[in-house]
């Protein structure tokens, strides 16, 4: 089934718990990238699916899109490639191209969005990336392994759902919601799992989750706990001292702390990659 590329798109969502987007928002790198690629007529979709597979921001504006057209499906993890088929390439990106116009109209008067938006944009695709390699290791097919990078993507959305910019509005108190709850609202606004809700919620506290997502959740924490630390500083003093502080972690998911040995190189040179081609080096 496709959709036709004319239907009105990015509509404003309301959770019903006093939370919503006025528009539908974008970080600004990515937005300039994906402007830069929809400026020809015929679109790579292989271009596409990287870009918005390498921001939380907007895969999770494609996954409620999904959820606009189909309101009835149940919230599973689909990926972008199944929503870029089912919905059509051109639906998708007509959807991208009106968040990302907005986000570089803002430019011009937030510099402050213009220094922040990039760094959540690198601590996120690189928690994503570890995620991802990681779950590779742990032998995860290739579904799984694209929920685990999800995961590891779209941890810390609160945060940006918190920052100026955002396209967030609060009905009330804004200023009892931390980064946990906003990421969990938005998670349920764009349709995510519960399995998502569960990492937003949990992942910097995965000693108290009890939840059936406990694997996910722990591989998580402990993908962002290694992003981290190989974000912070390229010449590390020593691997093992590096995750001490996450053997809790090793533990629960029935782990060797060997499993990351000759990772990071692969970590790196992904980051890299993906940097360059959505724009994000030159931020």
């Amino acid at each position: 089934m496709t959709v036709n590329a004319n239907v009105a798109v990015s509509k404003t969502e309301n959770t019903g718990d006093g939370f919503f987007f006025r528009y539908y928002p974008a970080i600004a790198p990515a937005a300039l990238r994906f402007q830069e690629v929809c400026r020809t007529s015929s679109v790579n979709p292989y271009d596409l699916f990287t870009i918005i597979n390498s921001d939380p921001v907007l895969t999770g504006i494609t996954y409620a899109l999904y959820h606009e057209f189909f309101p009835e499906t149940r919230q599973d993890f689909f990926g972008i490639p199944y929503i870029m088929i089912k919905l059509n390439i051109n639906t998708v990106k007509n959807n991208i191209l009106k968040a990302a116009e907005r986000a570089i109209l803002q430019q011009d008067v937030g510099k402050k969005i213009m220094r922040t938006q990039p760094d959540f944009l690198r601590r996120s695709l690189a928690a994503g990336i570890v995620s991802l390699l990681l779950a590779k290791r742990r032998g995860a097919g290739e579904a799984d392994a694209q929920k685990y990078y999800c995961a590891g993507l779209l941890r810390d959305i609160g945060s940006f759902v918190l920052s100026e910019g955002s396209g967030a509005v609060f009905n009330g108190a804004r200023g009892g919601i931390g980064p946990v709850d906003a990421g969990r609202l938005t998670a349920k606004l764009w349709g995510f799992p519960s399995v998502i809700h569960d990492v937003i919620a949990f992942h910097g506290d995965c000693q108290h989750y009890t939840g059936e997502h406990s694997d996910v959740v722990c591989h998580t924490a402990l993908a962002v706990s290694v992003s981290d630390r190989w974000a912070a500083a390229k010449n590390n003093a020593g691997f093992s001292s590096q995750l001490s502080a996450a053997k809790e972690l090793f533990r629960r998911l029935n782990l060797d702390e060997s499993i990351f040995e000759g990772m990071e190189e692969s970590f790196r040179a992904e980051f890299k990659k993906l940097a360059v081609f959505t724009g994000l080096e030159d931020a």
